[in-house]
Formats: structure tokens, sequence, C-alpha cells
């Protein structure tokens, strides 16, 4: 829980300064993308190693929990590796630490890599508010300070963007965690067949939700994307929390609010960091 909470800002936040920003929610939505993957990598391996096969027997019964959690581990150690060889650091951070050199390289390589010049990069950063005026050639980007970022968030009539966004990660968070820590437990009871299985599905479901974010985030209003996809969500889990009668509407239901939810979450991502 410590590892997530401080790596998903830090993630979502260095995407959008490294990227072009008539571009940006692609790129966001595409690193959010990796949360499906994640899940999927999680579920599938929880199936095989924990998990039972269409007969009802165990597919590989000397195996236990401690080999799933070293399992999942495996890509922690990779990313690990990948995010000190290949991810450049943060221009703002870089220039917040007088190492301007660095974060003008930093810069030079985001404009070649985006096809835009240095300044239309150093813009990028401003439109994030993360920079106080524009970048030269040899100007490097100057921080605003933590003091007046609070400040400026805590003002009108940022600080009602600012609760709002704050109850919208919530109820996202409440939502999609809620439900899913406890999916398989709620198919048990609904007695739909392989638990493990049923997750797996229910993980699966979040990839139409990133593929409809891709498709509409740069096209329109993220604000009015936001909320019709957490109303979608909102009715698609009552529709199957107050379905009893057939497993099949249940994990159709299920499916879609994790769908709809996820497609949510894709757009907030970019709207956070903007």
């Amino acid at each position: 829980g410590i590892g997530i909470g401080g790596a998903v800002p830090a993630t979502f936040t260095l995407c959008a300064e490294l990227s072009a920003r008539d571009r940006r929610g692609f790129f966001v939505n595409l690193v959010a993308w990796n949360w499906m993957t994640g899940n999927l990598y999680c579920g599938l391996a929880a199936w095989l190693m924990l998990g039972d096969d269409v007969h009802g027997n165990r597919i590989f019964p000397g195996l236990s929990w401690r080999w799933f959690a070293a399992v999942c581990v495996v890509p922690v150690v990779v990313v690990f590796f990948l995010v000190f060889f290949a991810v450049p650091e943060s221009p703002i951070f870089l220039s917040g630490k007088h190492r301007n050199e660095e974060a003008m390289r930093v810069l030079r390589v985001v404009a070649a890599r985006n096809g835009s010049s240095l300044v239309e990069a150093a813009r990028g950063l401003e439109q994030l508010g993360e920079t106080d005026s524009a970048v030269g050639d040899d100007q490097p980007v100057k921080p605003m300070r933590s003091q007046r970022v609070m400040r400026t968030l805590l003002a009108r009539p940022l600080s009602l963007y600012l609760l709002t966004t704050v109850a919208v990660w919530f109820t996202l968070s409440y939502g999609n965690y809620g439900i899913g820590t406890w999916i398989a437990v709620l198919f048990e009871k609904v007695h739909i067949g392989n638990t493990y299985q049923d997750a797996f599905i229910y993980a699966a479901a979040q990839l139409p939700g990133n593929m409809l974010a891709a498709v509409i985030i740069d096209r329109y209003p993220r604000r009015n994307l936001l909320a019709l996809l957490m109303i979608a969500a909102a009715v698609s889990c009552s529709g199957f929390a107050f379905n009893e009668s057939s497993p099949a509407l249940v994990m159709i239901f299920a499916c879609l609010f994790n769908s709809f939810n996820t497609a949510a979450w894709n757009i907030l991502d970019c709207v956070q960091v903007e």
C-alpha cells in the first residue's frame, strides 16, 4: 500500500511532463492500461497456481500462496531496472535541484521524441501549472515552490476543484476496491462457478474500458466524459447489486461496472495532473 500510494502520483505526473500536450491524454491513458495488465497477470497467476480447472481439480496442487506471491514480485523487479535505465528524470525536479544542464538535456530529448520544439516542450510544462515562465533554448524551467502551490490550490476557485477531485478519487476508489477486493466472495455467494476464473474475467473487463478511454480522451471535454462514465459505472453497479436471480446477469453487470469504472479512472488520471 505504501509503495503503490507513492508510485502512482509520481508515475502519472512524470508521464504528463514527458508527453506532448496535444497527446497527453492518450499517453497518460496508455500508462493507466498497465493497471489492467497487472490485474490480468495477477488474476491469471492466481487462477493457475491456486485455482481449479473445469473439472474442479487443482491445476497445480503442489503450489501454495507463497509461490503466487513470489511470482507477483517478478514484474516489480523488472520495472525497477527499467525505470533506472530507460526513464528520463523529471525536468521539473532537476531544475528545482539546480541541475539545469540535465534538465535542458531531458527537455531536448522530450522535444525530439514528441516532434516538437524545445519551447513547445517547455510550454507543455507550463500548461500543467508547474513552471513560472516560458523556457528558451538556454533557460531552464523554474519550478513553483511547494508553498505557492499549496496556497494556489487552497485559494478560490481552485479549492472547490481540489475538493471535488478528492471526492471523485474517493468514490472511484471506494467502488473499485470495495468491490474488486471482494469480487471472488461475491461471485461465490451468488453461486458463480470457478471463482478464480470469474475473477480473471472480471479483470479482463477493464480492456474495453481502456480502449474506450484511449479513443475519446483527446476528442471530447474530459470533465463531461468523467461525469458520464461515473454515472454509467453507478448504473452498472446497481444492476448486479439488486439482481440475485441470474448469475449470468450479475457477471455481465459486474464486468460493465469494471469497464466503465476503468475508463473513468483513466480520464481522472489525466485531469488530476492538469
